[in-house]
């Protein structure tokens, strides 16, 4: 996020008169800002970052990722995921997304998503949990499976580094 920058040109109260120095600080001021807070970065799909732990499949067809990027401030990394019309196989006990850029969290995390889907539908708050390198998608706090059927989800998980 970068900040629109202004000149400083009121060191003496008048509103008429500014120094180079004055505004060299408040440029320098501005970058560090811009080095703290990072842009949204698109992550790049690759199938391999996501998965699953248990006996089943999880499916992502062409188009079902509205959303998958990154953005860092300071120590803290944000994943924000939007999947749509995903299909989970077999008995799963939850889908899982490596976090992007070969990033380790430096504290395990957790914080709710949102979800839709399963045979008959239902909608409901899940539980994205931060560990080993993955972000664990778990159907609720009890880890109940996820039930075979097509899912969308979407979340904001934020990751200590």
């Amino acid at each position: 996020m970068a900040i629109t920058r202004t000149a400083m040109v009121d060191d003496d109260g008048s509103g008429t008169t500014g120094t180079i120095l004055n505004n060299a600080w408040k440029q320098e001021l501005y970058g560090q800002i811009d080095g703290f807070v990072g842009p949204w970065i698109d992550v790049p799909f690759n199938a391999g970052d996501f998965t699953v732990v248990g006996t089943g499949g999880w499916t992502l067809p062409g188009g079902s990722i509205t959303t998958y990027a990154s953005a860092r401030i300071g120590n803290v990394l944000l994943v924000a995921l939007y999947l749509t019309s995903t299909t989970i196989t077999g008995a799963v006990n939850y889908v899982q997304v490596r976090i992007p850029g070969g990033l380790t969290q430096a504290r395990i995390t957790g914080t709710p998503f949102s979800y839709i889907g399963g045979a008959p539908a239902v909608a409901g708050t899940g539980y994205g949990l931060v560990e080993g390198g993955q972000i664990k998608i778990i159907r609720d706090m009890l880890a109940t499976a996820w039930a075979p059927g097509l899912f969308s989800f979407n979340g904001v998980f934020p990751i200590a580094l």
